[in-house]
């Protein structure tokens, strides 16, 4: 059962990946010539690449986030660069430990969205034993910041523990700011396995409604009912969405683009 529950997710998430490519240039052309670019540029890229976007710019539309935090600056702040344009009022704070990202994200940003992201060069940071460390940002970003983050966004620290490289830190951004007082509407981990473990076992996921990618499910047979998802999103229990949200990105979304 374990096996088939494993193929049958990686055939829906790869047929997902396989349409969402073919969609990007149509749906979202500002961010598939910023991938374009990366790409050229030797950046990062990934066959899912196209559906993380494409799910995260469907979060966007359904949530209507005014402040966004992004933990990992990259191709996804371009993103949310391109709804803070379109949403006039919107705050993008983008967090990175890397100054080199920091100047190669926004040399490949369009003209018209490169001053929005407020870029916040800050420091990774590491608290906890050795081989179970957790990594968080320094906070001096905080001072962009009201008292409610609409929006965070977990591709950031860089999470592979000092001590056993074979092993990924928690991202542990989202509790950091909680027990600072932060009103935190909606949390979504790229990945981040460990750190959505983590928040998902944590006293503060009281509160939230959880969406979780596949791989997080336990026990791993419900793998194959749950939605195909690139993301984790966590929700707070009294935050409304627009109506017709949904938690996977719909067929017809895509449907067509063959």
């Amino acid at each position: 059962m374990h096996r088939f529950s494993r193929y049958v997710m990686s055939q829906r998430y790869e047929r997902a990946c396989a349409r969402a490519t073919k969609a990007l240039p149509a749906y979202l052309p500002g961010i598939h010539e910023f991938l374009c670019k990366q790409k050229e540029g030797g950046g990062l890229y990934h066959s899912y690449s196209a559906y993380k976007f494409l799910e995260i710019w469907q979060m966007l539309e359904r949530l209507h986030p005014q402040t966004i935090v992004e933990c990992g600056s990259g191709t996804s702040t371009a993103v949310f660069a391109q709804y803070a344009a379109a949403n006039p009022g919107t705050t993008l704070v983008t967090l990175e430990e890397g100054a080199h990202y920091i100047e190669e994200t926004r040399s490949r940003l369009a003209p018209e969205v490169r001053d929005i992201p407020i870029f916040c060069h800050v420091q990774g940071c590491v608290e906890g034993p050795p081989g179970a460390e957790s990594c968080f940002y320094s906070p001096e970003y905080r001072q962009h910041l009201g008292t409610t983050v609409d929006l965070l966004y977990v591709d950031g620290p860089y999470n592979v523990s000092r001590t056993d490289p074979t092993k990924d830190m928690a991202c542990i951004d989202v509790l950091k700011l909680i027990e600072s007082g932060y009103r935190v509407r909606n949390v979504l981990y790229d990945f981040r396995l460990s750190s959505v473990r983590r928040f998902y076992n944590s006293p503060a996921c009281l509160h939230y409604d959880p969406h979780l990618y596949h791989l997080v499910v336990d026990p791993p047979e419900e793998w194959f009912v749950v939605p195909v998802r690139h993301h984790s999103w966590f929700r707070l229990r009294d935050t409304t969405v627009n109506p017709g949200f949904c938690a996977e990105i719909p067929e017809s979304y895509v449907s067509n683009i063959r």
